[in-house]
């Protein structure tokens, strides 16, 4: 049997191969109200999906829905056809489920309007994993390309550990010549106070914030490592499968105890604060300490570091990362640093808890095939979002501080081909920059 959907032309999952769909379909939805079978999210599932009464204020603070309109954006479309197919199997109805589910940026907002707490990005992600683990039907990018290749090779990116070790000589390198100072990077250190864990990614594509990261710490003079096992933050799994997830999860989670330290700081990458911070802490029996980095950098920017904010000298609004805002409820630290070293800080309008997803967020922004639908749908609000925060400002030089790599290389994307020179960039590079 062959069958692929079209929701569209915007095209995530291939079903070509997949045999019986609506027995797999149904077997699979009864496992995620079993609570051996589904221990992450099984109680507030349940809960949403009894208690949603479809009453559509959600569409109303959908960024997909607000620029897509169309039932397959709403997010209780979703719930809907999930408590349909309950009662009455539907091949068509199956396969739309499938593809809605990556019409949505699992970014949480919904759960702010909604009268009830409702959240139907969570709703979104379970059937993604009912499709995933029942019928081995998932992007490309998140299994073989994504969570397969982070497990085999050390990162999703393809980055080797030997890979990770030569790039780390080199950062060392270019820090001297940069900048007179010969600072080695500790690499799998032992007892450590902290093992930082960046988004691979930033190893390939940003170097410079890894290099920032170093300067910073060796100024604060803090106990830090890096690892040549643990070094991508990035866990695919959080998206689409509850076993890939843990997989990844635990790896990391072994390897800081292997290291003896006290706590693990993940680096500017949203989706790895959700998967490290919240749910690798339920299996984590020895429960080391987990953090963000961005209290640990208001905390050096206060206390630590010599600094000259006059340099920044250009307007500087900030992105909220759905994971770290409304997932974790970090508001008031990365704030307090851009006030301290941006003169020209602007706010966007709504931001905070209430801010718009980059468009990118739930992984669409990796699955090449869905380009079309970031840059028209799901990407749009925040492209206009800030459009209007630099409305009036004539500088040349205008900077989006997102501090999360998936963001940054999604604002980059909607900018890139508009003509406006609008650059994103993270705080740590922004700390960097006026370091004396």
């Amino acid at each position: 049997m062959s069958m692929r959907v079209e929701i569209d032309n915007y095209r995530a999952l291939d079903f070509t191969g997949v045999e019986q769909v609506e027995d797999k379909f149904i077997e699979g939805l009864n496992k995620l109200k079993d609570s051996e079978a589904n221990w992450t999210y099984l109680k507030p599932l349940i809960l949403f999906l009894k208690y949603c009464t479809n009453c559509h204020m959600c569409n109303r603070a959908c960024h997909v829905y607000l620029k897509g309109k169309k039932n397959i954006y709403s997010p209780s479309y979703r719930s809907w056809l999930l408590k349909k197919l309950k009662k009455k199997r539907d091949l068509n109805s199956i396969l739309t489920l499938a593809e809605s589910a990556y019409r949505c940026n699992l970014c949480r907002r919904c759960t702010l309007y909604c009268p009830l707490s409702i959240d139907n990005g969570l709703i979104a992600r379970e059937i993604r994993k009912l499709f995933s683990q029942e019928l081995n039907v998932a992007p490309k990018e998140f299994h073989s390309q994504g969570s397969m290749k982070q497990l085999r090779n050390g990162s999703s990116t393809g980055l080797t550990s030997s890979g990770f070790m030569d790039i780390v000589r080199f950062i060392e390198e270019d820090i001297e010549e940069r900048t007179g100072r010969k600072i080695k990077i500790p690499v799998d250190e032992k007892g450590a106070d902290m093992l930082l864990i960046h988004n691979a990614g930033d190893y390939l594509n940003r170097l410079e914030s890894i290099e920032a990261f170093a300067i910073i710490l060796e100024e604060a003079d803090l106990s830090w490592t890096l690892s040549s096992e643990a070094y991508d933050a990035v866990n695919y799994g959080m998206w689409y499968d509850d076993v890939q997830l843990i997989r990844i999860a635990s790896k990391n989670l072994r390897i800081a105890r292997e290291l003896d330290v006290d706590r693990i700081v993940v680096g500017e990458c949203g989706h790895a604060h959700r998967a490290m911070i919240t749910i690798a802490d339920r299996i984590d029996e020895h429960q080391i300490k987990k953090e963000s980095c961005i209290p640990l950098l208001w905390n050096l920017v206060k206390n630590k570091l010599n600094l000259c904010p006059e340099k920044n000298d250009f307007p500087v609004t900030l992105h909220d990362p759905c994971n770290i805002v409304r997932q974790l409820g970090i508001f008031e630290p990365q704030r307090k640093i851009l006030k301290k070293i941006c003169p020209r800080f602007i706010e966007m309008s709504p931001n905070g808890f209430y801010n718009y997803c980059c468009g990118s967020g739930g992984g669409i922004g990796i699955i090449g095939s869905m380009r079309d639908f970031r840059m028209n749908v799901s990407g749009k609000m925040k492209f206009e979002q800030i459009m209007d925060v630099f409305d009036k400002c004539v500088e040349s030089r205008k900077y989006v501080c997102a501090p999360c790599s998936n963001c940054k290389r999604a604002i980059s994307e909607l900018f890139s081909s508009s003509g406006h020179e609008i650059e994103s960039i993270g705080i740590v590079d922004l700390i960097f920059n006026i370091m004396i």
